[in-house]
């Protein structure tokens, strides 16, 4: 079998829309017999290394769940840590714009409000993020400081009812550390 030198292939998009090469590819040419083609392209995914099992999934058993550092067990953990993170930021926060809120009213200050907030704001980013990643993992460049303004919003909307500028400016902050925690979990890690 006439084996050449790696030659170069297509590069791909990773979930943040980077351009990367793909890994290790050899192609194989030469004589059909001896597992290429007259063309140089592979006949099975066995000839290919970038399309094995191996490459496709990172573990050699095919289990996705055992992925290294773009798997489910991975990004499950640091969407632990994102939350644990952004509940502890978003109580601090609402601590003290409790505290900054003299005679204001107070509203989404309250621990039982933006706690379950906290959380229903990171699950809904993460399902978006991971939406937008495999469909059109460009624009999340543009998406999520769209999508950050827009709930601002609601918050700045909150003065005509009488919110202080400490409630509102805490409200916002709240949304800034739930967006940044979604970021940080969710973007890939680079090497």
């Amino acid at each position: 079998m006439t084996t050449t030198p790696v030659t170069p292939t297509p590069a791909i998009d990773d979930r943040d829309g980077n351009r990367a090469p793909r890994p290790d590819s050899v192609r194989r040419q030469g004589n059909p017999a001896e597992g290429g083609t007259a063309h140089g392209e592979p006949t099975a995914a066995r000839d290919c290394p970038a399309e094995s099992s191996t490459a496709r999934t990172g573990t050699a058993h095919g289990n996705p769940a055992e992925r290294g550092p773009g798997g489910r067990r991975t990004v499950a953990l640091r969407l632990g840590v994102a939350a644990v993170v952004a509940l502890v930021v978003n109580t601090a926060l609402g601590l003290t714009a409790s505290a900054l809120d003299d005679g204001g009213l107070g509203t989404g200050l309250s621990p039982a409000m933006f706690l379950p907030a906290t959380l229903a704001g990171l699950v809904l980013g993460a399902a978006g993020w991971t939406l937008l990643a495999r469909r059109a993992p460009r624009t999340l460049r543009v998406v999520v400081p769209v999508v950050l303004v827009l709930t601002w919003i609601p918050d700045l909307l909150l003065i005509t009812n009488g919110a202080t500028a400490a409630n509102v400016a805490g409200l916002m902050l709240m949304h800034l550390a739930v967006a940044a925690a979604v970021v940080l979990a969710m973007r890939t890690p680079r090497r």
